[in-house]
């Protein structure tokens, strides 16, 4: 299988041809629509959770068509596209940061560019004349409908906010879900989130105060972009607004992504090891194998509280197991891992296999050569 990389003697490393891009937004698109299978066939069943999640991930696969019209054609001096190969696989964060920039100017770069018609004619031309394409109409025609292909709407950034659903009320309480999603600064993975959440009835309703939603979304943005420990993250939301209280919050993170196409020389062993079997046993480029964690931190009781400057208020006390090291050590409820690998190479993996590339508990879901996904979320 060929490589794709350059090693650059860091933990990121860029594209080194026009087919290179091709190949690489092939495998992510991969990803994306087995993931998509994955939750869909859970998002039929009624479950809420797995419906928000494929919205997402709905997200991020048109993200990834947008991002090959960027790239691909353009010309080599102007591809800055770098992929995190440290427990990643996924493009730097930054590239989708440039995403929300160039939404910004995109209307003054259109004007820079000719028409869709007369670029298209143009190529014609000089097909006819030269009995070879342009590469710098292909690129003008792929820039046009790379900035064309900016829906804010559509597009899976750098923060994504989510739906508010009201929930059934209590007689003191409103009760929320709310999610979003985010490709984090550290890791440069994508991570989906629902939060359960519930509003003291002493305060107007989240849906009729823009203040108020502004506040609440201000608070989500700020301590969801980043990703701490999901206990950190519960106590900041909480303790950030007082009439807000998390009572139940979901996260996935996905990744990291190994493929042979990915391999360059700082690749750590664990790696390695995933994409020795791949080659040996897989007979597509695209095959894969990737990691999905979801951690789970609900909220078992309330406490009354009062700051020195505060009036009284009660705060969640977030459930945390001592006997469950993995989630402790998370500061997490609950944590499951789950593996998605190729069919083949799950009936290959050997007990020193399984012991190297699959954690303790974590399970296996699987894909085979039609494409079809087994197993569950």
């Amino acid at each position: 299988m060929p490589e794709l990389t350059e090693d650059t003697g860091t933990d990121f490393s860029s594209l080194q041809s026009a087919e290179a891009y091709r190949l690489y937004f092939s495998l992510l698109t991969d990803v994306g629509k087995k993931l998509l299978a994955l939750y869909a066939a859970e998002d039929q069943s009624g479950n809420y959770e797995s419906k928000v999640i494929a919205g997402f991930l709905d997200k991020f696969l048109y993200t990834v068509h947008v991002l090959l019209l960027k790239f691909t054609h353009s010309p080599a001096h102007n591809r800055q596209l770098w992929i995190d190969l440290s427990e990643s696989g996924f493009p730097n964060h930054a590239e989708f940061a440039r995403l929300e920039t160039d939404m910004l100017t995109r209307d003054s770069q259109l004007l820079d560019i000719p028409t869709e018609t007369l670029l298209k004619l143009a190529l014609l031309d000089h097909m006819f004349a030269k009995h070879e394409e342009s590469a710098d109409l292909l690129w003008q025609l792929s820039e046009r409908a790379y900035l064309d292909g900016l829906d804010p709407t559509r597009l899976f950034l750098a923060y994504t906010g989510g739906e508010l659903l009201r929930q059934t009320d209590t007689k003191t309480t409103r009760a929320y879900t709310y999610s979003w999603a985010c490709l984090d600064f550290e890791t440069n993975r994508p991570y989906l989130h629902v939060m359960g959440f519930e509003q003291d009835k002493d305060t107007d309703p989240l849906e009729d105060s823009p203040t108020l939603f502004r506040q609440f979304l201000k608070v989500v943005r700020a301590e969801g972009s980043r990703i701490p420990d999901m206990q950190i993250l519960g106590a900041s939301i909480d303790e950030a607004l007082t009439a807000i209280h998390p009572k139940i919050i979901k996260r996935v993170s996905i990744g990291p992504l190994y493929s042979p196409l990915l391999l360059n020389g700082d690749t750590d062993e664990t790696e390695k090891y995933a994409c020795t079997l791949l080659s040996h046993y897989s007979h597509r480029t695209s095959d894969f194998m990737l990691t999905l964690t979801t951690e789970v931190l609900f909220s078992e009781s309330q406490k009354p509280t009062r700051g020195i400057f505060s009036s009284k208020r009660v705060m969640e006390i977030f459930h945390i197991p001592f006997t469950d090291e993995e989630a402790f050590r998370r500061r997490a409820s609950m944590v499951r891992t789950n593996i998605m690998l190729p069919h083949v190479v799950n009936q290959h993996l050997t007990a020193e296999d399984a012991k190297v590339l699959i954690p303790a508990g974590a399970r296996i879901v699987t894909y085979d050569e039609e494409g079809d996904v087994h197993g569950s979320a």
